[in-house]
């Protein structure tokens, strides 16, 4: 699908595919110059060049049960083939990761958004 690109930059955490929850450390995601790649344990590979991610999503909140603060960024795209909902989680500073992305390319704009349902 893509040309073989050199990570930059990786992150270990969590995702949230559709219904579907791994939490850390079963995702990572992956920046290239070019390439954002999320891969996630039993679901595979999410690839978005920079047209394809239109906006960026926040989300902050207080993992159930343990009491740990997340936070994560989901990635409003326009990937017919893809999930809707698909979120990173990432125990590090989420607004620094978001801009990290802007800065190579990746979102237009961020977003906060709402948790999911089983932060509720």
């Amino acid at each position: 699908m893509y040309a073989r690109d050199s990570i930059l930059k990786s992150w270990r955490g969590g995702a949230r595919i559709d219904k579907y929850n791994a939490t850390w450390p079963f995702a990572s995601l992956n920046l290239s110059e070019k390439i954002l790649t999320l891969k996630v344990l039993f679901r595979g590979k999410f690839m978005f060049d920079r047209t394809q991610i239109d906006s960026l999503v926040t989300y902050y909140g207080t993992l159930p049960i343990v009491g740990k603060a997340t936070s994560g960024i989901g990635f409003a795209h326009n990937v017919a083939d893809y999930p809707e909902r698909i979120i990173f989680w990432y125990f590090g500073n989420i607004d620094e990761l978001a801009r990290k992305l802007q800065t190579k390319g990746f979102g237009k704009k961020v977003v906060q958004g709402k948790l999911p349902f089983f932060f509720h």
